[in-house]
């Protein structure tokens, strides 16, 4: 197996989290054999590492990326509804009937509406968690990621392999904390004459790596994995080369947002007790393994090498970001 250091994203960046994620789902698409991926140190933080049997250098895993996104048919993946706010169940389900239950754009479409529970109303749907742009003007959630992934496509290799250059009319979703948003409440004129800086290419591949968040059933309600109490985005890395099915598994586990959880409630020994009490409350993956009253110990051994957490920073009544991840070592 040969091992490729995708080292243009770095860990404590949600949206080169969300871009790895995304790389792999690509490339997972286009090939008979399934790559894994792992994160490995790097310049003082950590990178994913592609390990992959076919994919030998920088230039195959870019000349792979380019071949998949060009049999890609975005329109189908992103262009079904601009204004998902504006969208009812019963448009969902017969969106969702027109897909492929096993394609990436069904996951797509589900990672975009089917997160939350029904809004009051109970027939539109809620936005993802994802969703950070504010609604008025011309920011859309989909219509972006829809243009994004259009202009991103000649900029991968410096996105996966080069220090970041930002560029001025580019979108970042909000969820990377280096770019460049302006506060609409702070301008001096028009938001709509701001330009926003960001990545181009990491749109369009973390926009992918959305459908790699699963929707977590509870007894009352539903959750997106992600994020803890809608205020921070967690997420992993790893040592081992996982698949992406294995990764989405792990992406699912309560016990990573159970640990953020209790870490900011300052409630860590009460949150290691009582989970081994609620056997009922837990994911079948928890029912598999022994149980264990240190949720770190069993994070650590399943892998896990860290964890870290952004919070989401508000900035105004409809105006939100995600801050930088603070990375937490696990098992030590």
């Amino acid at each position: 197996m040969n091992t490729i250091a995708l080292s243009g994203l770095k860990a404590e960046n949600p949206l080169a989290f969300l871009a790895a994620l995304g790389t792999l789902s690509l490339l997972q698409e286009g090939s008979k054999e399934r790559p894994r991926m792992s994160w490995e140190q790097h310049a003082g933080t950590w990178v994913p590492a592609l390990r992959s049997g076919s994919l030998r250098s920088q230039g195959d895993v870019v000349e792979a990326l380019l071949a998949i996104h060009t049999q890609r048919d975005l329109d189908a993946e992103l262009g079904w509804e601009k204004d998902i706010m504006k969208v009812t169940r019963p448009q969902v389900r017969d969106q969702l009937s027109l897909h492929d239950l096993d394609s990436e754009s069904t996951r797509l479409l589900a990672a975009c509406v089917a997160e939350l529970p029904p809004r009051r109303d109970g027939e539109h749907v809620h936005y993802t968690p994802f969703r950070l742009m504010p609604r008025v003007g011309r920011a859309r959630f989909l219509d972006t990621a829809l243009r994004e992934s259009h202009n991103g496509v000649e900029h991968l290799r410096s996105c996966l392999f080069e220090t970041w250059c930002y560029m001025p009319d580019t979108q970042s979703m909000r969820w990377d904390p280096a770019s460049l948003v302006p506060a609409r409440a702070l301008m001096a004129e028009a938001p709509t004459h701001a330009k926003p800086h960001g990545v181009p290419g990491a749109i369009l591949l973390a926009i992918r790596g959305l459908a790699s968040f699963p929707l977590i059933t509870q007894r009352d309600r539903a959750r997106s994995a992600g994020m803890v109490n809608h205020s921070r985005f967690v997420w992993p890395i790893w040592r081992d080369p996982l698949q992406l099915p294995v990764i989405r598994m792990l992406l699912s586990m309560r016990s990573l947002y159970e640990l953020d959880d209790a870490h900011h409630n300052g409630n860590r020994s009460n949150t290691d007790e009582r989970l081994p009490q609620a056997p009922d409350q837990i994911t079948g993956l928890w029912r598999q393994h022994p149980l264990r009253t240190d949720v770190e110990a069993w994070l650590h051994a399943h892998g896990v090498i860290a964890t870290f957490s952004a919070p989401r920073v508000r900035r105004g009544e409809d105006d939100e970001a995600l801050g930088w991840g603070v990375p937490r070592i696990v098992g030590e």
